[in-house]
């Protein structure tokens, strides 16, 4: 009788998949924290003092982040960067903002978009009104995780592994 090794063939990549498919998605994000210690306004922009960190988690460095910066609903800065690094963050503020005549009052709305699939925004506002930025609300993107894979679970797997080994047994014993 030949003693075959159960890994190889068909049957033990199958073995192999299935073991590997089973586990949990990390959750990745960015989110902008804090409050600034003050805005001030004008018709032609804006100066928010300290307080406003963008914290992010995400798989790698290196990812793209989309950042828009609208006024009124005018979109006065639009750029994409590269992220350093995977984990980190960044003070927003002290920022100080100009762009052409703007009618007061009008909304600020800067929003942050990780280029990455299934990657949510985080944005933050204010309204700029008499001189005085108020109403700042930071609205954070849910969590998010990698393309998932159809995954099994433990009970699915075992059951899986015992009827591909059943299947390794049956194979021996007819070409043993």
């Amino acid at each position: 009788m030949k003693i075959r090794d159960f890994r190889a063939g068909p049957r033990g990549l199958l073995l192999a998949v299935a073991l590997f498919a089973s586990g949990e998605a990390a959750a990745f994000f960015t989110a902008f924290t804090g409050s600034p210690a003050s805005i001030t306004c004008s018709n032609t922009g804006y100066n928010m003092a300290a307080g406003v960190q963008f914290i992010w988690d995400l798989p790698f460095s290196g990812v793209p982040l989309h950042v828009v910066e609208d006024s009124a609903g005018i979109v006065y800065f639009d750029l994409v960067s590269l992220l350093a690094s995977a984990t980190g963050s960044e003070a927003v503020s002290p920022l100080l903002f100009t762009y052409p005549s703007t009618p007061t009052p009008y909304t600020v709305t800067v929003l942050a978009t990780p280029v990455f699939q299934g990657a949510s925004s985080s944005s933050f506002s204010f309204l700029c009104n008499n001189g005085v930025g108020s109403n700042f609300v930071i609205t954070n993107g849910a969590p998010f995780g990698l393309p998932t894979i159809p995954t099994l679970d433990r009970w699915a797997i075992f059951a899986l592994a015992l009827l591909l080994i059943t299947l390794s047994f049956i194979t021996l014993r007819r070409k043993g």
